[in-house]
């Protein structure tokens, strides 16, 4: 059976630690006790009955053998928990007065066996009722009749053998009706089918029932995102084919209701056998259902299609059926005929023909059936192209994925483009308390009792939560440690073995920054009294379980603190807010929650700050009772508010138009996309049925939009394009899977036609033309994802096949269509979505990650030059090896990053860099033959990477200010509070300590101004008395301590990339080398806020390191030569590019994209246009075909049949245009109708197979909220 995502029906009590009953109401009585009074309660009785325990606007009577429930509850209640006790009947009058604000109701594990038809008369606003686990018989009619707001019911595990037809009638918004694991034996087809049918509800289970018949027929027909949330596995059905056909159709559309309980649907064999058979095995010998296979259509208006039905075997006996089941008779009426050999001619195809159309082959020893999905396209093909289609703007809704935008400051990696992401939310961060977070709070803290208590409940986006070490010096006194060079203690760790293939090449040279000569620490003098006078310390005595802050402007020194006690119950949200505002960067705030009229505020949607310095701010409320959501919005920096309601919920946060903070676009619950032009206060719908949408360049507006209603059916949406704000809606691309934009670039993951396979297109004109990029396609258990991408190149990575938890990185040509491997066994999993892959931004050509070696563990690399080469990471002087590695000298640094944090690791930063600090680079990592699952110290590198020194012992949460010129760090603790902060001012070789407080705290997150250019930093937590818990922060700034301004002599020339000044092309990099004035680590001063990088490029003659190995061409292993693959030798490679046909004549090399060389090695390559037309792409309504047959003899394959080629031979394309034998391009059609017989034949020969962002930038296609931000 399905079980709802929320608990509900367990007590709320049971979060608290393994106390007696008593101990627990007593403490939760104590804790909560300032929490009843709220401003929505004015009025009302605020007395919470004896037998019950009340926090907020909850009420938990739950396991206090109660016969009935309590009268006199408070009307503010929105919460009521009366489970596990001894219900057996609720009648009418249980509550004789009305509970206005009652959302929730949970009455399970009772024993209840009667429920009064006026039961629920009082509680009409109910959103969430829980009756499951009970001992009902029968629902009785219009027994829900008052509940019409009610979106989800829970009536599983009861006795429940009558439903009355109209039982459920008047619950026009139930979404989720949970019916399992009853004695049920009729299927309730009335709430799905046509007319009867509830609208929104969109999750069916009637599992483990005694159903033995359902209704095929009607089942067949509904929309797909209905029968996705249809359940009916585990009940006795009765076995015959037609049962067979729908659940292996919907399986074959990953409908979840057949793809998740596969090995639950069975049946019952008829006679005589009467055993028990597994539905998706009846086409074996148990009865021999027929097989059948999808094919896919398109059509334009008033053309004529023939379908085939192209079977297994011959003189077979071929019938066809219509949408909606209707039988092709000969002599009707009908636009359809079946023809001699028994394929379906339609003709004047209209828009209404889409669907699909089933043939069925049967004989004497066979049955096969074949179904073609049809869509007819609204528009002639004279016509194509230009015409908006709204004849799919009207579908009802459906259920999807959400594609909420994160609000967290994210340091390295980040999720965003930066050309796109113009600083949206770029100054948001989230502090939660850390028990929030699943570890552990010091045992016997009132604070943490609450937290486990209220707290865990809350569904706040969680970071930064931990403790640090206490401390031993007093208030005021200071501490100087200094980072010697002597080899510290190793933690254990596994052995593991280096991959060959990443051992370093002897080309490879480690390089230092070694430019200054002094690295002796040199303690700073009567520091702690500056600090003590410039330390700011605020108390909110507010107990909310988050903190969400948001830095308004650049310099301006505003930041927002929105405070939330949050507990969620499914479908809604209650708590409370409290904003909070600083003009002075965080050393003091004003509680200004007056001007958001005291609301509750979204704390998932966070708080939406504009992009450049235009001082906008958004709010989203959370408005009980209310059918419409408000909004808070300001535009003088938090100043003051105005509240505005929005006529529809949204489903996503509200983003800017990166060009113009006053054009804002959301997508509703509804999935519809909203626009408005004057900063909220109106608003259009643009589009209906929309499942993803962002902001391109300029004004673009680019979104998904479903044909069939539903977001669920992946690879049958439409990519259009707006540029006016939806006044003309463009379509740019077909049969979308999902879609993502990396710079420059529009990316598009297409369906191919055959199966679940799909393929990359690449637009570089915002969509108008396509081409297909040359990378493996992938199956429905894949994904691509981009991992970094700016105006000249993309790193792709694409998912091996299976749950390998690994892919392979590839690099593009500046076209985004032409890669090359980069990578192989690139760590990025499945399940969680993690990767290590983090875009270097101190320093140009930097990368990290890492890979899975063949023994399973996880090692890091990096590739110091675009990713041309991968190397591992030079072990750090002042470390050693772990004590079990077999060889010492192998051993390298390991970087912790998200995969880490994925498995609960002690870990609480990710590594960080900023453009501004060149170089600099701090992560948490570990010395070995792996990455160590043990305590890990802080590392620093200088030069980008190259190398590193054992910075800190032990975790730490750590930031960068004023452009690297300062370091500050806390250390993590698990269970003691904190009083100690750390800073450096020569890149982390020495730090001072620095007690910010006399009474500790428990801290919970470092906090400084995004953007590495302020003198603040602000050290959040907690303070723990007996009856008193409240959020404090400490602000320390150091502009007073380090009030020198930096003069030209404080900076030192260095040359990145540098390990031999002597060399004349030392330090040459992607054509150029670089120069920097970098502050000199002995000098203290202040860079300021207004200081710019300072870069002396200089361009490089051209090696063979500035080419990468073109189209079958590879590199031996440590050698720069590309030499030609084997089975390319004197065979003339041609390809196919934006529908034309080209020769490619190359010596073997192609310059790397954005590779600015000058002169020097000089490699011969072009290519021909033959004056022949191609299929560039499948994204279109046409097929461009050439009919001019071809007389060259060599290997001539589009990207699409180097696409088919890959399925048939199941290997990966890697480094050529061409491989196999020899098809021309005008034989495209007739490819795609036999490549699968071909490939099971072996008739294709087989491919070889050859073996920016703040971090990785995603469009991650298996998931429509991971795409590209």
């Amino acid at each position: 059976m399905l079980q709802p995502s929320t608990r509900t029906g367990d007590s709320l009590l049971e979060t608290l630690p393994h106390w007696s009953k008593s101990q627990r109401w007593a403490l939760f009585l104590t804790l909560c006790a300032p929490l009843l009074w709220l401003p929505e309660a004015a009025g009302s009785t605020l007395n919470c009955h004896k037998m019950c325990i009340c926090a907020a606007n909850i009420v938990s009577c739950s396991k206090m053998n109660l016969t009935i429930v309590p009268t006199g509850l408070p009307l503010y209640t929105s919460v009521l928990d009366v489970s596990y006790n001894e219900i057996i009947r609720l009648q009418s009058e249980w509550t004789p007065v009305k509970l206005p604000n009652l959302h929730n109701l949970l009455l399970s594990h009772n024993g209840l066996q009667f429920l009064s038809s006026e039961a629920f008369t009082n509680v009409k606003h109910l959103r969430y009722l829980d009756l499951s686990s009970n001992e009902l018989k029968q629902l009785d009619e219009f027994i829900f009749e008052p509940l019409v707001n009610l979106e989800v019911l829970l009536l599983y595990n009861n006795k429940i053998s009558q439903i009355d037809r109209t039982a459920f009638v008047s619950m026009i918004n139930l979404q989720k009706l949970y019916l399992s694991q009853n004695q049920i034996s009729r299927f309730p087809v009335e709430l799905v089918k046509e007319k009867t049918r509830l609208e929104k509800l969109s999750l069916l289970d009637v599992s483990t029932n005694r159903i033995k018949i359902l209704p095929i027929d009607e089942l067949q027909v509904l929309p797909a995102w209905i029968k996705n949330g249809l359940y009916f596995h585990s009940n006795p059905l009765l076995c015959h084919c037609d049962l067979y056909t729908l659940l292996v159709h919907w399986y074959m559309r990953k409908l979840n209701s057949a793809v998740d309980f596969k090995d639950d649907y069975t049946c019952v064999l008829p006679s005589p056998q009467k055993t028990q058979a597994r539905v998706f095995d009846l086409s074996g010998d148990s009865m021999n259902c027929s097989t059948f296979k999808e094919a896919d259509e398109e059509a334009f208006l008033e053309q004529t299609l023939i379908l085939s039905c192209d079977t297994k075997h011959r003189n077979m006996l071929k019938t066809w059926t219509l949408p909606g089941n209707v039988l092709v008779t000969p002599g009707s009426n009908q636009t359809a005929k079946v023809l001699s050999d028994g394929s379906l001619q339609i003709s004047s195809m209209r828009s209404e023909d889409s669907g699909t159309y089933t043939c069925f082959a049967t004989s004497e020893s066979f049955n096969e059936t074949i179904y073609v999905v049809l869509k007819v396209h609204n528009f002639t093909m004279q016509g194509a192209g230009e015409t908006l289609n709204t004849a799919y703007t009207t579908l009802g809704k459906t259920r999807g994925e959400d594609s909420i935008h994160s609000s967290m400051l994210s340091v390295t990696p980040t999720h965003e483009d930066p050309a796109l992401k113009a600083e949206l939310n770029r100054h948001v961060a989230f502090i939660d308390s850390k028990d929030l977070q699943g570890q552990n709070v010091a045992k016997g803290t009132k604070m943490g009792l609450l937290l486990r208590g209220i707290l865990l409940l809350s569904a706040c986006t969680l970071t930064a939560g931990v403790d640090f070490q206490l401390g031993s010096k007093p208030f005021g006194q200071s501490g100087f440690v200094r980072r010697s060079n002597t080899e510290g203690k190793a933690a254990k760790i596994v052995k593991r073995s280096l991959p060959a293939w990443l051992a370093p090449s002897p080309n490879h040279k480690i390089k230092r920054r070694s430019t200054e000569e002094d690295d002796s620490c040199k303690a700073l003098q009567g520091y702690a009294t500056k600090l003590d006078a410039n330390t700011h310390d605020f108390e909110f005595h507010d107990l909310s379980g988050s903190v969400s802050l948001a830095w308004v402007g650049d310099g301006t020194g505003v930041i927002l603190a929105l405070t939330t006690f949050q507990v969620p119950f499914f479908m809604v949200k209650l708590g409370q807010s409290k904003l909070y505002r600083s003009e002075d960067y965080g050393k003091s705030f004003q509680d200004v929650t007056v001007l958001i009229n005291n609301t509750f505020i979204r704390s998932e949607f966070g708080i939406a700050i504009s992009p450049s310095n235009s001082g906008k701010v958004i709010l989203t409320a959370e408005v009980s009772g209310d059918l419409k959501t408000r909004i808070f919005v300001s535009e003088d920096f938090g100043k003051t508010f105005t509240d505005r309601n929005l006529p529809f919920n949204p489903l996503t946060q509200i983003t800017y138009n990166p060009e113009n903070s006053s054009v804002l676009v959301v997508l509703s619950n509804d999935y519809e996309l909203w626009l408005s032009e004057d900063f909220g206060v109106n608003w259009k719908n643009i589009h209906r049925m929309v499942c993803l949408v962002k902001w391109g360049r300029k004004n673009t507006i680019y979104f998904t939009a479903s044909l069939n209603g539903s977001c669920i059916d992946r690879g049958m949406l439409e990519l259009r394009r707006t540029t006016n704000y939806g006044k003309t809606i463009k379509t740019v691309a077909s049969k979308i899977y999902s879609f993502g934009l990396g710079g420059r670039f529009l990316f598009a993951s297409v369906m191919t036609g055959k199966g679940t396979l799909r393929t990359i297109h690449v637009s570089v004109d915002q969509g108008d033309s396509w081409n297909i990029a040359q990378l493996p396609p992938v199956g429905h258990e894949q994904f691509y994802s981009i991992l970094a991408a700016n105006d000249e190149m993309v790193f792709m990575h694409v998912d091996e096949p299976g749950d390998t938890g690994f892919g392979t990185i590839y690099v593009s040509d500046d076209r985004g269509t032409v890669y090359s491997k980069s990578l192989e066994r690139h760590l990025y999993t499945t399940t969680g979505g993690d990767t290590d892959f983090t875009n270097v931004t101190s320093l140009r050509g930097v990368f990290i990650t890492s890979v899975l070696a063949e023994d399973n563990s996880v090692q890091s690399v990096v590739s110091f030059d675009q990713g041309g080469e991968w190397v591992p990471l030079q072990k750090p002087a002042n470390s050693k090896c772990d004590a079990t590695a077999k060889d010492p000298d192998k051993c390298s640094l390991h970087i912790h990053a998200a995969y880490s944090t994925s498995q609960k690791l002690s870990i609480p930063m990710l590594p960080l860099t900023e453009p501004n600090a060149v170089g600099l680079i701090i992560a948490h990592g570990s010395v070995g033959d792996a990455i160590s699952v043990m305590r890990p110290d802080v590392y620093v590198s200088d030069d980008g990477g190259y190398t590193w020194i054992k910075a800190l012992d032990g975790p730490h949460h750590y930031a960068i200010l004023d452009s690297g010129g300062l370091l500050v760090a806390v250390e993590q603790s698990m269970t003691n509070p904190v009083n100690k902060i750390k800073f450096s001012t020569d890149e982390g070789q020495c730090w001072n300590e620095y007690n910010f407080t006399k009474d500790p705290i428990f801290f919970t997150g470092l906090a400084s101004e995004p953007g590495a250019r302020s003198m603040n930093v602000s050290i959040w937590g907690y303070r723990d008395s007996y009856l008193s818990q409240y959020w404090t922060s400490f602000t320390i700034d150091f502009k007073e301590l380090i009030t020198r301004t930096c003069e030209d002599s404080d900076y030192v020339q260095w040359l990145a990339h540098s390990d031999d000044i002597s060399d004349p092309d030392d330090g040459c990099l992607l054509g150029y080398k670089e120069k920097f004035l970098r502050l000199r680590k002995d000098s203290v001063c202040w860079n300021g806020r207004d200081y710019e990088v300072s870069t002396e490029p200089t361009p490089c003659s051209c090696t063979l390191d500035d080419f990468m190995c073109d189209f079958g061409y590879y590199r031996k292993e440590n050698s720069s030569e590309c030499v030609e693959q084997p089975d390319l030798t004197d065979k003339v490679l041609e390809f196919c590019l934006q529908g034309k046909e080209e020769q490619l004549q190359t010596s073997g090399y192609r310059k790397i994209p954005g590779d600015k060389c000058e002169g020097g090695e000089v490699r011969f390559r072009q290519e021909i246009d033959l004056s022949k037309r191609c299929v560039s792409d499948l994204v279109g309504p046409e097929l461009l075909v050439d009919n001019k047959a071809s007389k060259s003899v060599p290997v001539v394959i589009t990207v699409v049949i180097v696409l088919i080629l890959s399925i048939a031979a199941g290997v990966v394309f890697v480094k050529k245009y061409v491989c196999g034998g020899r098809f021309l391009v005008h034989r495209y059609s007739v490819l795609q109708q036999h490549v699968e017989a071909n490939a099971a034949d072996g008739i294709d020969e087989p491919l070889e197979t050859n073996h920016t962002q703040n971090g990785k930038i995603e469009f991650h296609d298996d998931s429509d909220e991971d795409l590209l931000e």
